[in-house]
C-alpha cells in the first residue's frame, strides 16, 4: 500500500507517513498566522480582526499558548466547525487570508479570564466577534431564532412555531396550563414561560380569583370533597388543594371519617366495616344484642372498658358479661397449629404446637424454635424435631447452601457444641477441619479459642519458644 508516496508496509513507514502528515496540516495552518516569535509561545490575551472588510474584532484569551490557540482557530474556520457563528461565516465569505492576529497582553495562565473580561469591556458590544458578554460563562450569549430553537429542542422544549401557536390557542378557549403541560410533556413553567413570549394575555391564576377561592371554601365547607369542588368549579384538584390549605378549611383524616359516619348513618358504616356483633347479659336489665357503640351509647359505658369487655381482656363491666367467647379469642380457637414432636438426650420427647413447647420449656426464643422447626437449624439447644404432624422433608444445610451459594462466614456456632469443639482441638483436629465441618470461617473457630481461654495447638508451639536474651 501507498500513502503520499510512502510504504506503509512496516510500522517504521506508517509512523513516518503520519509525521509527514501532521507536518503538513500544522504548515496549512500556519501559513495563515503571523511569523514565529518568541513570546507566541506564552498565554496571555489574543485579538482576531479582519480590518480589510469589517471593523468587528473577536477577544479571547489562550492559557497555554497564543499560538496553539491561533492554530485552533484557523483549524476548525477550515474545517467549518468554529464555535464563533459570526467568524464562521465572515470566512466563508471572505476567507482567511482577511484575517489579522495581535497580542493585546502577555499574562498569566490564572488571569487570562480577568484580564479577557476587562479587554471586553474597552469595546462596544456590537463592535465584537464575541457571542458572549462574559469571558468564563454562556450568560448572555447573542442567540439567533434558529440557535434559541435548537437548544429548546435539545433541552426537552418545543421549538415548532406551528405547536406554539397551537398552545396558545388552546390556552385562550381555556385549556389550563397543568393540562397544556401533562399534554406537550413538559413541565407547567414551560408553557408559562412559551405564552409569555407569544404575548398571550394570561389568566389570573386560580388562587389569587377571590370569586372563585369563595365558591371552593363554600362548596367544600356544605360537604364536597376536594375532587367535586375541583370539578364544578372547573379546576384541577391540586389547585382546589391549595386552595382549601390556604384557606385554613381543608378537613383532617378523623373529620372526613366523622362526616362518612354522619352521611351513611353510624349503624351502616358499621355494617360496611364489617363491624362484629356481640351480646351482652345483665342479672337486671336482661341482655342486648348489637355493635360496641349501640351499646355504649344506650347504657353510658366507657369506649375502653367496652372493648376490654369484647376482647376478652376483662370479664366483667358494671354487671355486664360477654355471651359466647370474645372476639379475639374466637378467631384464635380457628387457628389450626401444627403438632410437632421434639427430642432432647435429657428430657425425652415432646409432642406438641410451637406455642407449647415455648411455654413449657423456657429460656427459648420464637426464632430459634421456628428455625429448628422449619429446617434452617439442624438442632437448637440440643433439641431436635423427630416427626410433624404433615409430611415435611428435612431441609439440610443452611439456605445459602440450598440455593447453591457459599456458607455464610458469619454464622454462629451454636453454645451447646463449644465443649465439643474444644474436645476435637484437644484430640489434634486442625481449626480448618471444624470450621468446614460446621460451616463457619476459621477466624470463627480462632477467636472462640481466643474467647474462651483454650490453648491451641498454635498456642503451646508459642509457648515453647524462649525470647533471645539481648
Amino acid at each position: 500500500m501507498r500513502i503520499h508516496g510512502l510504504c506503509a508496509e512496516s510500522a517504521k513507514d506508517l509512523t513516518q507517513w503520519r509525521k509527514t502528515k501532521t507536518t503538513l496540516k500544522r504548515y496549512r495552518e500556519s501559513k495563515h498566522l503571523p511569523p514565529y516569535e518568541k513570546h507566541h509561545d506564552s498565554p496571555g490575551v489574543y485579538l482576531i480582526s479582519m480590518p480589510e472588510v469589517s471593523g468587528l474584532v473577536y477577544v479571547g484569551s489562550a492559557a497555554q499558548t497564543i499560538r496553539h490557540r491561533w492554530r485552533q482557530h484557523i483549524s476548525d474556520l477550515l474545517a467549518q466547525r468554529h464555535g464563533n457563528s459570526m467568524l464562521q461565516r465572515a470566512v466563508n465569505k471572505y476567507g482567511t487570508d482577511k484575517l489579522r492576529f495581535e497580542i493585546l497582553e502577555i499574562c498569566a495562565s490564572d488571569e487570562v479570564l480577568q484580564r479577557e473580561q476587562e479587554w471586553l469591556a474597552r469595546y462596544d458590544w456590537d463592535d465584537l466577534f464575541n457571542l458572549n458578554p462574559n469571558a468564563a460563562s454562556r450568560l448572555g450569549a447573542k442567540l439567533s431564532e434558529e440557535d434559541r430553537l435548537k437548544l429548546a429542542e435539545s433541552h426537552g422544549g418545543i421549538s415548532s412555531p406551528v405547536i406554539l401557536q397551537e398552545i396558545a390557542e388552546y390556552y385562550r378557549r381555556g385549556a389550563t396550563q397543568q393540562a397544556l403541560a401533562e399534554r406537550y410533556k413538559v413541565d407547567r413553567s414551560s408553557i408559562r414561560n412559551y405564552l409569555v413570549r407569544l404575548k398571550v394575555e394570561m389568566r389570573q391564576l386560580a388562587s389569587e380569583n377571590t370569586e372563585l377561592v369563595a365558591q371552593v371554601k363554600e362548596l367544600y365547607e356544605k360537604g364536597a370533597n376536594a375532587k367535586q369542588c375541583a370539578k364544578k368549579a372547573g379546576i384541577d384538584h391540586d389547585t382546589a388543594l391549595r386552595i382549601l390549605r390556604a384557606s385554613g378549611v381543608l378537613r383532617d383524616a378523623s373529620e372526613r371519617q366523622k362526616m362518612r359516619v354522619r352521611k351513611l348513618g353510624r349503624r351502616h358504616y358499621a355494617e360496611a366495616a364489617g363491624a362484629h356483633i356481640h351480646e351482652f347479659q345483665h342479672p337486671e336489665h336482661g341482655s342486648f344484642r348489637g355493635y360496641q357503640f349501640e351499646f355504649r351509647e344506650k347504657f353510658g359505658l366507657p369506649v375502653s372498658c367496652v372493648s376490654q369487655l369484647c376482647t376478652g381482656c376483662r370479664s366483667e363491666l358494671a354487671g355486664w358479661r360477654l355471651v359466647g367467647a370474645p372476639k379475639k379469642t374466637a378467631n384464635r380457637d380457628k387457628q389450626v397449629l401444627k403438632v410437632h414432636t421434639f427430642t432432647h438426650p435429657t428430657h425425652g420427647e415432646f409432642t406438641g404446637s410451637q406455642r407449647d413447647f415455648l411455654r413449657a420449656f423456657g429460656g427459648m426464643t420464637q426464632a430459634g424454635v421456628s428455625g429448628l422447626v422449619n429446617g434452617r437449624w439442624d438442632a437448637y439447644k440440643r433439641w431436635e424435631i423427630k416427626s410433624r404432624a404433615d409430611p415435611h422433608v428435612f431441609r439440610k444445610g443452611s439456605r445459602r447452601e440450598r440455593a447453591g451459594l457459599p456458607r455464610n462466614s458469619r454464622r454462629k456456632i451454636p453454645l451447646c457444641d463449644h465443649q465439643a469443639i474444644k474436645a476435637e482441638l484437644e484430640a489434634g483436629v486442625t481449626q480448618a477441619a471444624i470450621a468446614a465441618r460446621y460451616g463457619v470461617h476459621q477466624g470463627s473457630i480462632s477467636n472462640l479459642c481466643k474467647r474462651q481461654g483454650w490453648e491451641t495447638k498454635r498456642s503451646k508451639v508459642k509457648a515453647r519458644v524462649t525470647p533471645i536474651a539481648a
